[in-house]
């Protein structure tokens, strides 16, 4: 089983390689990347939901920053065996770690005003943008200690909103109504 994994890990990693690598930096790259890291903030976001469920009984923080490939990155930052604190905190809020939420939802974000680059003077009326940068603002300028105290429910919120933006993408630029009308006709 193990190797089948590997085997798996590795192709995703040529198929991104080759993506990013070859891909212009067109609208098919922002919605690749937008969709990436919207899933990156998703899983970041279980994972870090999980450990604080499963408090003692669930995998150590060095299994989960392994997990999201956070490892190395984390001893570079914080030389040191990971801590609770200082984990959660690289895995939320390290703005130059690819995986961290902040990150991820910042890319995102991105991403969006790439692909739809609407000016409003006032506010944003791209309800995807909205969301995300409302979970990102509470995220950063919330004291590390209330949301480890409540990560949880800080967590599941993240899920929510990624779950809500990948819905708003997929209805403003994927519309099922759109499908054209021989799609799965016999003949």
């Amino acid at each position: 089983m193990h190797e089948f994994f590997q085997w798996v890990r590795e192709r995703a990693a040529l198929a991104t390689g080759i993506v990013d690598s070859s891909t212009s930096r067109d609208e098919s790259w922002q919605f690749f990347t937008l969709g990436r890291s919207i899933e990156r903030a998703d899983m970041t976001a279980r994972l870090l939901a999980t450990r604080s469920l499963t408090e003692a009984s669930g995998p150590s923080w060095t299994t989960i920053l392994r997990s999201c490939g956070a490892y190395e990155a984390y001893l570079r930052t914080y030389r040191g065996m990971p801590s609770a604190k200082n984990a959660a905190e690289f895995l939320l809020l390290d703005r130059l770690f690819p995986r961290s939420i902040i990150y991820s939802i910042q890319r995102a974000e991105d991403c969006m005003s790439a692909i739809d680059p609407r000016e409003d003077r006032v506010g944003h009326s791209n309800t995807v943008l909205r969301a995300l940068g409302q979970i990102r603002n509470d995220l950063e300028y919330r004291p590390i200690g209330e949301i480890l105290g409540e990560l949880p429910r800080h967590m599941n919120r993240v899920q929510r909103v990624t779950r809500e933006a990948s819905e708003a993408i997929r209805a403003r630029f994927f519309p099922t109504q759109a499908e054209p009308s021989w799609i799965g006709e016999i003949s």
